[in-house]
């Protein structure tokens, strides 16, 4: 077929030219019968690969969200620490009545502004209802409406601190968003979200307009909003009377995560339309010729249209673009030189994102050691305050000490989390850090307090917010203020039940509870270890069993003996 080709053309020739100098012959019956043929020939051949087209669009369409996804999972890995720092310092400040959005606008300055274009914080109540937010048209909006979300939303903050939405969309503009959310103490929903600067996901989007030469306009859509300013949506102009034969609109639905893209497509075939419209040219004389050997035409062009999709299919199945194909047609040639050259910008794009994914990795990797070093410094800070905590008040000799021996033995049997684990154990030691604000005549009186006296001495748990504020500190703050809280929902300061107590006081609980049994103090004398194990075991009057975890406490006994 190529030596026939090279004999009847020299070199590459427009289409039209083609067509007019090569098919000037037969007589006007013949013709009529090929019109016929020409047009429902070429018909199908524009159907083919408009069908062909549209079906690979969604999937293009799932390849490009599954770079930008990338893009914002590597966002949230390199901001994690800043997103839980800014978490943290709001939480703070709306526990003690600060202005929340000036402090969200700093905080945005000094560590989002490279990669975001805004952060804001939102309160949630547990019906799922938005009541405080520095983002006012999502004031009062209902989260629980998005049930699947809201489920995992519930569900996660119940197994873990804190939950990373990475992959969302805001409804209201189409930006894309990374969400970071906590349960605060009254048991509300704090949020911190942060739109991404849409310049990171731009260039992956402008790769849709790109699609193929017979798509004239794509527009993504979220809800009602245009995913990005990159995309021309309504269209400009509608599509009249006999421009419908080579340009058609469609719809598609793409489903990434759990949210649903509408994607609109314009199709436009007038380059293989025009070969039906000179078809129908008033001029006779070249009708009658081109059209005389009109099926020789539509395989011929056929066999070069197949080379597009066969170059297509090639480099959908091995990611490679063979750079030998070619075509005498101008046009098809054009065509497949311009996929020779999107494959190599693809692979190009390829590479650099690797190569942004290897240095963001080596920045993870330097911040993951300097935050190991801070934590380190912050156990070292926590030892020189229980020091303080032990010289403050007479008689508590090495308690702290030992109940971090108590805390660490526990700890083994029930924490799977190394970190949660290590942190427990250290922060241990300043479960009475609050007590520095009690009135040493208090905490030193040899004989029985007074019912004021008792109530003031109760308040050293909640005193402890004062040292503990830092968000490095939630576990020291969860020991210090929750570990006089009883299992049965008796204790103090608010009468917490059950698992509504942090794992990590219940632990301290039953170490602080035992220690001090055993200890000497200036208003009692130390149990023996027999008589401190009888009275958390079966009951005093003052300590009963049903203070503690039932689990915990059964691992305690497994461990007693060897204290």
């Amino acid at each position: 077929m190529i030596k026939e080709k090279r004999k009847l053309h020299d070199e590459r020739i427009p289409l039209r030219r083609y067509v007019v100098t090569h098919y000037i012959k037969r007589e006007l019956l013949i013709v009529i019968l090929f019109v016929f043929v020409f047009i429902s020939s070429s018909i199908y051949i524009v159907d083919s690969i408009k069908q062909t087209v549209l079906k690979n669009l969604p999937n293009r369409v799932l390849s490009t969200f599954s770079i930008i996804n990338k893009k914002s999972g590597l966002l949230a890995r390199v901001y994690e620490n800043d997103f839980l720092y800014a978490l943290y310092r709001v939480e703070n400040a709306l526990f003690f009545g600060q202005d929340v959005t000036n402090l969200l606008n700093l905080i945005y300055k000094e560590r989002f502004s490279k990669d975001f274009v805004r952060l804001d914080y939102y309160l949630i109540d547990n019906s799922g209802i938005v009541y405080k937010t520095s983002y006012e048209p999502d004031l009062g909006l209902n989260l629980s409406q998005f049930q699947e979300f809201w489920k995992r939303l519930k569900d996660n903050l119940r197994r873990q601190e804190y939950y990373f939405q990475i992959h969302a969309t805001e409804s209201a503009t189409g930006f894309r968003r990374i969400y970071v959310y906590k349960t605060t103490q009254n048991g509300d929903i704090l949020e911190i979200g942060g739109i991404i600067n849409p310049k990171i996901y731009e260039e992956d989007l402008m790769t849709l307009k790109k699609l193929s030469v017979f798509v004239e306009q794509v527009s993504v859509l979220f809800g009602d909003r245009i995913l990005s300013n990159v995309f021309d949506y309504p269209p400009k102009e509608r599509i009249h009377g006999y421009k419908r034969l080579y340009k058609s609109e469609h719809w598609f639905e793409v489903k990434d995560n759990d949210e649903v893209f509408k994607i609109y497509v314009r199709t436009n075939f007038y380059r293989l339309f025009l070969i039906v419209e000179m078809a129908i040219v008033p001029s006779v004389v070249l009708i009658i010729s081109t059209l005389l050997y009109l099926r020789s035409f539509t395989k011929k062009l056929g066999n070069e249209i197949e080379k597009v999709e066969e170059a297509i299919n090639e480099y959908g199945n091995s990611g490679n673009f063979n750079n030998e194909y070619s075509s005498f047609i101008l046009e098809v040639d054009d065509t497949l030189k311009t996929f020779v050259n999107l494959s190599e910008v693809i692979s190009a794009n390829i590479q650099e994102i690797t190569a942004t994914n290897e240095e963001l990795e080596a920045s993870y990797k330097e911040i993951e050691e300097l935050s190991k070093e801070i934590q380190d410094a912050f156990y070292d800070f926590s030892f020189k305050l229980a020091y303080i905590v032990e010289g403050f008040e007479e008689g508590t000799g090495k308690h702290l000490t030992r109940v971090k021996t108590i805390v660490e033995r526990i700890a083994e049997k029930i924490i799977d989390d190394a970190k949660l684990r290590e942190e427990i154990a250290y922060y241990s030691v300043l479960h009475d850090i609050g007590k520095i604000f009690i009135p040493q005549e208090i905490l030193n009186k040899p004989g029985a307090l007074s019912p004021e006296e008792w109530e003031e001495m109760k308040k050293h748990t909640i005193y402890a917010q004062k040292v503990l504020s830092h968000p490095r500190f939630k576990t020291a703050l969860n020991i210090a203020m929750y570990h006089h809280e009883n299992f049965d929902g008796t204790g103090y300061p608010y009468g917490l039940k059950g698992e509504e107590i942090p794992i990590e006081a219940r632990i301290v609980k039953i170490a602080d509870v035992y220690d001090a049994l055993t200890s000497e103090r200036p208003y009692k004398k130390a149990f023996t270890k027999e008589q401190a194990l009888k009275i958390m075991f079966e009951g005093d009057g003052r300590v009963n069993p049903q203070h503690f975890d039932p689990k915990i406490l059964e691992v305690f006994k497994e461990i007693v003996d060897e204290l």
